[in-house]
């Protein structure tokens, strides 16, 4: 089970996002956790914060504005270049660095189920960013 640190309105910036390699974000009305919004970083730590419905765990509602500014690609028709892009089904959105495209992709399998995607994302993502800290797969 991945640990998530749990985010307060101080801890959104853009030097945090700044250091984001996936990306994961779910509309309001998305199935699963409406408003979740997770990132893992450069260090494999998980980030997580909802700016809808509030923290799953604390109740703690996340300002939206302050997430859009730290990361406007949530709200971009368009992603940066050197990002791949996943829609995980009925809501719920993935981007994440290019670079990890291969290795992710053999990580997660054949499937054309989005909802594994859903499921497997983030213990991946903590998988490949924790490598580059020297720690195996």
């Amino acid at each position: 089970m991945t640990d998530l640190i749990h985010l307060r309105n101080e801890d959104i910036t853009k030097e945090l996002f700044g250091r984001a390699q996936f990306i994961f974000w779910a509309a309001g009305g998305a199935m699963g956790e409406g408003g979740a919004v997770n990132m893992v970083a450069d260090d494999g730590k998980a980030y997580y914060c909802n700016c809808v419905y509030g923290d799953c765990e604390t109740g703690y509602v996340a300002d939206a504005r302050l997430v859009s500014e730290a990361c406007p690609m949530l709200e971009a028709d368009e992603f940066p270049e050197g990002w791949v892009y996943h829609y995980l089904g009925f809501g719920n959105n993935l981007v994440y660095r290019a670079e990890y495209d291969g290795e992710y992709c053999r990580l997660l399998g054949e499937s054309d189920n989005p909802g594994h995607e859903y499921q497997q994302w983030l213990g991946i993502a903590v998988k490949l960013c924790g490598k580059q800290r020297g720690e195996g797969i």
